[in-house]
């Protein structure tokens, strides 16, 4: 009772205060705990007063508040047990309650409060431990104000004060650690300790201060480095403490404190992934795992949608969340009642939002662990769940397989088409679906190899040859090829899954051999590109030798498309490709009066003579076509070559200047030569042989290519460099009257109605390079039909394409309206018989507001377009 006395024990005066009290403290916390099991609960009281003051008394040092905190830890065993002894007391043996149960109250009292004097020390903590981070990491230690803000309350000046930073922040963490341990002992007394009203568990209140814990102890966290290794394993263990307070709670207080904070628990996740630790902890202790298991899902399944956010950390921690919920419920399969009511959700949900995201591979990474999770362990229950949702889980799947185009977007479909949790009898109506995904499960990588051929020995082995084998027949022609290819792949083990699914076919695996051989047809019957080599004769002379070079164009194509081709034999290919310009292209020469004649090349004029014999009829017409059309399809893949080299980082260089010059030899060849007379095959220099291969680019610069490929990347694309120069040659009037502007129109909208919707968005990047290029007399007369084609994408795009499609029609469209109907648009001209007279001129309608001008009728359409992209721009 003396040493309680705080004024006998260390006296009044500042001064002794301050050199005093640690001493005097340490002394008394020691001879308190010796006698704390023989104290009185007045005296427990008296005790629980004094050492809470220390612990949020900032002049002591955090060494004495880590002593009052342990004191305080130690207090609690002696509270409960005198509480429970004196709730005994209370109650006589006829139950009657006697007046010592007011005693008995008390000491839940006393633990109460030595909860909330620890629950409040982490709410000074957490702002202290954010100070210490920012001090260590500004390294201003000399500061005299950061002198201050530490020790507020020291006497003596500041340059007595000696801080350092380290030791300061090892006290800390250890002052974290001793709370954590000692908070963890007060819950469990406070949720164990007998009563009259509540048998076990936390009264409303003390679920409150449980709740506060929680969001002030994660941010005392912000003291540990997330860059040093040995700082990252403390903080995990800290972690693994923290978590373990809560799982000493009863489950209906467990439930109040993380049901209405989980949100403060995914918060400190996203911003320090080491705090994954506390719910891995809780799905892993038996005590807590299926009321967490619980509220997590349907915290985590409202936020499914979320997985394809700007913010991809947001996404990864969902998904790791999941993930962590399916290890648990494969640990403590009871939790498998608790994940069953969320199965169709779940399932619907990622099928929803993959179809509508443009980043759809982090649903398809979640249906794939949960459909592992499932199968790995045979949960009866969640399979069960999974027959009703088979049918139209397997159709969208098929759906969104067909229409993928990366790599890795394939593999994942292919492998959850082949792992949906559910037994063959049920599967069995939808196998037929399956047949085309286990095909390209074989043809893909080593692991999709394993699971085509786990897969299909399954189907041999359990089906009937007469169900079996009219689904094998249907995909014989990849099947057949696809096994052989294992068994020559080198790997013993496919090899071997190979020959022991075609032992169990038997000889029902020849019935599948019933394909013919592939012949390689030529198109045009003979080459369009022909070297002519001389070689010596033995008599004397040379002899002229034609060597065709169709085949190596075609072979230096594919070697430049190849991504895993080394870069010295992707420049010899381009070497290929411009030597073969000169051969190509022939030279063009302008006449005085505007028009340009063109002179064949002189191997393609041997190559023609050497049609003729002796003093023969020209070339026929069906010949001199096919020659043509055989010249066309070189260039196009010469050309091709060019573009695909200037997208190329290591090979731009090698092709800088040529794909300008050969679009401005096109643009002169269209615009300054005549067209080609009816009967006489189109010239090499044709305007559909630089749109195809231009539209092409296009094309493929949309195309998603996966990881493996790069993307195709121009500096301009082929067809803006075109129509720059082809504008940059003949005045508006004139370039109105060629049909180039057209053509280029109908192909560009011919792709709005294609099926991929690389090839949609492609059509639309085109138009946006036509539409401020050409005349506005050739827009006018193709509006109704480039409307329609970008009002086409909204009707056939599909649900998962709209919200990577509608945005570039919008963009389209509003752009061919303004273009149509802007201020400086002339009104199109409308042919009218003779006998229709011409309108009157539109009278001026009256404005709708008082002191407005009043509009023509005539200049409403431009009105209009202005206000609606007046309206448009408030709108962004």
């Amino acid at each position: 009772d003396i040493f309680l006395d705080e004024k006998l024990l260390v006296g009044t005066s500042r001064g002794a205060g301050d050199s005093l009290r640690p001493l005097a403290y340490s002394l008394l916390a020691e001879v308190v705990h010796h006698v704390r099991m023989m104290l009185s609960m007045q005296q427990l009281s008296k005790a629980v007063h004094l050492f809470s003051r220390n612990v949020h008394d900032a002049s002591l040092p955090l060494t004495v508040q880590t002593t009052s905190i342990r004191l305080l830890m130690n207090l609690v065993e002696g509270i409960y047990h005198k509480h429970n002894q004196d709730q005994e007391k209370a109650v006589g043996a006829a139950g009657a309650v006697n007046p010592a149960a007011e005693a008995s109250v008390k000491g839940r009292k006393l633990l109460v409060r030595i909860l909330d004097t620890f629950v409040r020390k982490f709410g000074t903590l957490k702002e202290y431990t954010k100070k210490l981070s920012e001090a260590k990491t500004k390294d201003k230690l000399d500061d005299p104000g950061l002198l201050l803000e530490f020790m507020p309350f020291r006497s003596g000046s500041l340059s007595d004060i000696v801080i350092d930073i380290n030791k300061e922040i090892s006290d800390c963490k250890q002052l974290i650690k001793t709370l954590i341990v000692a908070v963890r002992t007060v819950v469990w007394s406070v949720s164990n300790v007998k009563g009259q009203s509540v048998p076990r568990g936390m009264q409303e209140h003390e679920s409150l201060i449980t709740a506060k814990l929680l969001r002030h102890s994660l941010k005392c966290f912000s003291i540990y480095s997330s860059n040093d290794a040995a700082s990252t394993k403390e903080e995990k263990e800290i972690l693994d403490l923290l978590a373990g307070i809560f799982t000493v709670l009863d489950e209906r207080t467990f439930r109040d404190v993380f049901t209405l904070n989980l949100q403060v628990l995914f918060d400190h996740l996203l911003r320090k992934d080491t705090c994954i630790a506390v719910p891995q902890h809780f799905l892993s202790n038996q005590s807590v795992t299926k009321p967490f298991t619980d509220i997590l899902l349907q915290f985590l399944v409202q936020r499914i949608r979320d997985l394809s956010s700007s913010d991809k950390h947001e996404g990864q921690v969902i998904l790791n969340l999941f993930k962590t919920i399916f290890i648990g419920i494969s640990t403590y399969p009871d939790n498998e009642h608790v994940l069953k009511q969320h199965v169709r959700q779940i399932v619907i949900a990622c099928l929803k939002h993959a179809m509508q995201e443009k980043r759809a591979t982090s649903y398809y990474l979640l249906l794939k662990t949960f459909f592992r999770s499932v199968s790995d362990r045979k949960f009866e229950h969640l399979q069960k769940e999974f027959i009703a949702l088979l049918k139209n889980l397997l159709e969208n799947l098929c759906k969104m397989l067909a229409a993928a185009q990366e790599d890795d977007t394939k593999e994942l479909l292919v492998e959850l088409c082949l792992t949906v949790p559910a037994r063959l009898n049920f599967l069995l109506p939808h196998i037929p679906l399956l047949m085309k995904p286990l095909v390209q499960a074989l043809n893909g990588s080593p692991e999709m190899v394993h699971l085509g051929l786990k897969k299909l020995e399954n189907w041999v082995e359990s089906l009937q040859p007469a169900f079996l084998d009219p689904l094998l027949q249907s995909v014989k022609d990849d099947l057949m090829p696809a096994l052989y290819k294992q068994l020559q792949s080198g790997n013993n083990g496919f090899a071997l899954a190979a020959i022991r699914i075609l032992g169990k076919l038997g000889g029902r695996n020849r019935r599948l051999l019933r394909d013919q051989t592939q012949l390689e047809a030529r198109e045009f019957g003979d080459d369009g590109l022909k070297l002519t080599v001389h070689l010596a004769k033995a008599s004397g002379g040379t002899a002229p030798v034609k060597l065709p070079l169709d085949e190596a164009v075609k072979q230096a194509l594919a070697l430049m498309e190849k991504p895993n081709v080394d870069i010295y034999y992707k420049k010899q290919a381009v070497r290929l490709i411009k030597s073969t310009l000169g051969c190509l292209l022939p030279p063009l020469k302008i006449r005085p009066g505007g028009d340009a004649d063109m002179k064949m090349a002189p191997t393609l004029e041997d190559d023609l003579k050497a049609a003729e014999s002796g003093h023969a009829a020209l070339v026929t017409a069906e010949l001199a076509n096919k020659r043509s059309l055989a010249n066309q399809a070189v260039c196009r893949k010469v050309i091709t070559a060019l573009f695909l080299a200037s997208s190329h980082p290591d090979l731009a260089d090698e092709v800088d200047g040529l794909v300008d010059g050969v679009c401005r030899y096109f643009a002169v060849a269209i615009a300054l030569c005549p067209p080609a007379e009816e009967g006489f095959p189109k010239p090499v220099h044709a305007e559909e042989v630089l749109l195809d291969v231009a539209i092409d680019a296009l094309c493929q610069g949309e195309k998603p290519r996966g990881d493996k490929k790069p993307p195709m990347v121009y500096t301009l694309p082929p067809l803006q460099i075109f129509l720059d120069f082809l504008n940059s040659l003949a005045p508006t009037e004139e370039l109105a009257k060629l049909p180039v502007f057209d053509n280029i129109t109908r192909m560009l909208c011919h792709l709005c109605y294609q099926r991929p919707w690389w090839q949609k968005v492609a059509g639309c990047v085109g138009l946006q390079i036509l539409i401020p290029r050409m005349p506005v007399s050739c827009l006018l007369s193709v509006e109704l039909s480039v409307s329609r084609a970008l009002v086409a994408i909204w009707r056939d795009s599909a649900s998962d394409e709209v919200a990577i499609t509608a945005e570039k029609a919008y963009a389209t469209l509003a752009m061919v309206l303004h273009r149509c109907h802007g201020s400086t648009a002339k009104p199109m001209a409308v042919d009218r018989p003779p006998s229709v007279p011409a309108p009157a001129p539109a009278p001026a309608v009256a404005p709708a507001v008082a002191g407005a001008p009043a509009v023509p009728l005539a200049a409403y359409p431009a009105a209009v377009a202005a206000a609606a992209a007046e309206k448009e721009k408030e709108k962004e």
